[in-house]
């Protein structure tokens, strides 16, 4: 039975946690604190505990929920931090949870913010060595945004292995 309740209890944690940062934002905290506590969050809400089949079906829908929401929240850190050096690393982790879904629409909701992190991505970070990862990730996606990304950064980005 506990392991039965552990996977959704995970779920609603990481849930409230992150609504908790939203409504309790210290100003102290910085870029890369932040950056490290979403990434913490998505982390431990990952986590397994389901047993049946129903039960992994309903865990990875709340998980996929779940990283729309981070993705929106590594999207804002960077809107709201553009000069920072962690803006780089938020806008790929926010391509990065939302770059597949196995799922209907109705079950997981939309993505909406793939699209703008990919846009700064390349308005703000074209020639980062840090892309090449999410290029990786993103070359065997179907969204419409990934194939001019990845042209530009194969244009634009200096870095061999990032062009590779």
């Amino acid at each position: 039975m506990n392991r039965l309740l552990a996977g959704p209890l995970v779920v609603v944690w990481a849930l409230s946690v992150a609504a908790a940062q939203d409504e309790a934002k210290e100003e102290s905290a910085t870029p890369a604190e932040q950056y490290k506590t979403l990434l913490k969050v998505y982390q431990e809400a990952s986590g397994g505990g389901a047993v049946s089949d129903e039960e992994r079906t309903k865990l990875i829908g709340r998980v996929y929920k779940l990283r729309y929401a981070l993705a929106l929240k590594f999207l804002e850190l960077a809107e709201s931090n553009p000069q920072d050096s962690i803006a780089v690393d938020a806008l790929i982790q926010a391509v990065w949870q939302v770059n597949n879904i196995p799922w209907p629409v109705e079950l997981v909701g939309r993505d909406s913010a793939a699209s703008r992190a990919l846009a700064l991505l390349q308005r703000d970070h074209v020639r980062s060595e840090k892309l090449g990862p999410v290029c990786q990730r993103i070359s065997v996606g179907f969204c419409r945004e990934y194939e001019p990304f990845l042209r530009a950064v194969l244009a634009m980005n200096p870095h061999r292995p990032v062009r590779a």
